[in-house]
């Protein structure tokens, strides 16, 4: 007798319109004997001649005609009968169509040599003829597994459709899935952006979602230097958008036109950001409306000021006193040569020393720590964030006995 089982097999045959079934049990003498059974091969059966009828049951190899005559999830049996053997032998196999349907996808090799345009459909007994079909004779098919389309990267045909057939014997007709390669395009959410100097910010750039996969996105600065990550830059990337953000922007450093750019298989995109960075409004004028000593000490002045033309806050965030020495009497500071000579180059410098006030509503101050044989001058400047106005007129403070005297 021959040794173990008959077993089964399925394939597809004329181009995948029929169906090949294979029962193979070698070994033993005589030769085994070997028959298909089941609901499909006998509705086949009923259509042949007698003889075929005869020699189907004794063969091995049954070929049937499936373009939509086999139902999904048939199954065929094999029994196999040999005289040394009481028992008879079977094995079995079942054909059915994949359960999804076919997918389409491309990549691109690391080295950016070629494009790959995949296509699968997974599942199903025999499996599916897959090729492919794209514009301009660029195709690949005929033969089973052909699911690969090898381009060379950049040759791809922009907005023409590549098409991949799945033909399975169960079928009449072969299903498909299409990929349309495109180039790709960026979008950002303004073409303009204008911002206050000393601010953080931020250009967005965003790749539009498509079939190719696309290189990382570049951006360029206003002097079209392409952009790296450091104190005047930050991006933050994935890879379907990069935003730039400029920290602490400067009208004349900052200003002008952004460029971000990318590019894939098919080709290239870029689009264009303009940056205005405009300095804050010339805050409003002050006067100094008070400068007077409070002691007979002199080495503390009170200072009193208003803001010209406007009661409520707005348009300022703050202010700069500003003081410097005028003049100062030698003898109550000494005698020596060395203090008269840094008298005068410390009085001659004419530089304002500044006491920054960030309150806004603020309208008097005290200056503390100055030097009683010094006359001074103050000022007061209104600022703006980063703009700072126009300097008041200089006042001399007075003795507050002088005054009272006056008033």
């Amino acid at each position: 007798p021959p040794a173990g089982s008959p077993s089964c097999s399925l394939d597809p045959a004329q181009n995948h319109s029929s169906l090949r079934v294979l029962c193979s049990w070698s070994g033993g003498f005589p030769s085994p004997s070997l028959r298909w059974t089941g609901d499909v091969i006998k509705a086949g059966q009923e259509q042949e001649e007698t003889e075929q009828q005869m020699n189907l049951q004794t063969s091995a190899t049954l070929l049937l005609p499936s373009e939509g005559l086999i139902p999904n999830n048939s199954l065929f049996t094999c029994i196999g009968a040999h005289p040394a053997r009481k028992q008879l032998a079977e094995c079995s196999t079942r054909t059915y169509i994949p359960p999804t349907e076919p997918v389409c996808f491309a990549y691109v090799t690391n080295t950016q040599q070629y494009l790959m345009l995949s296509c699968s459909w997974d599942g199903g007994a025999p499996k599916a003829l897959v090729w492919w079909e794209g514009p301009g004779g660029q195709s690949k098919g005929g033969q089973e597994n052909s699911n690969i389309l090898v381009l060379r990267y950049g040759t791809a045909r922009s907005g023409k459709p590549y098409t991949c057939y799945a033909k399975h014997p169960l079928l009449m007709e072969a299903k498909s899935c299409r990929l349309t390669l495109e180039a790709p395009v960026l979008l950002t959410q303004r073409r303009v952006v204008s911002v206050y100097e000393g601010t953080d910010v931020q250009l967005t750039c965003n790749l539009r979602a498509n079939y190719l996969p696309s290189n990382e996105i570049t951006w360029f600065n206003n002097q079209g230097m392409d952009v790296q990550d450091t104190s005047k830059y930050m991006l933050l990337r994935t890879s379907a958008w990069t935003n730039l953000t400029v920290r602490d922007a400067d009208e004349m450093q900052d200003s002008g036109e952004y460029r971000c750019s990318t590019s894939n298989a098919v080709g290239g995109a870029e689009i264009n950001v303009t940056l205005v960075v405009k300095k804050y409004p010339m805050p409003p004028n002050a006067t100094l409306i008070k400068a007077m000593y409070n002691s007979r000490h002199r080495n503390e002045v009170e200072l009193e000021w208003q803001v010209d033309g406007v009661e409520q806050n707005g348009g300022w965030t703050g202010f700069h006193l500003e003081h410097r020495w005028v003049s100062e009497r030698p003898n109550k500071r000494g005698k020596s040569n060395d203090s008269h000579v840094r008298m005068e180059e410390r009085i001659g410098t004419q530089d304002w020393y500044r006491t920054v006030i960030q309150d806004p509503d603020i309208r008097s101050h005290t200056v503390r720590g100055l030097t009683p044989t010094v006359t001074y001058q103050f000022r007061i400047i209104p600022i703006n964030h980063r703009t700072i106005g126009h300097p008041s007129l200089a006042k001399t403070p007075g003795n507050r006995e002088e005054i009272l005297k006056v008033q």
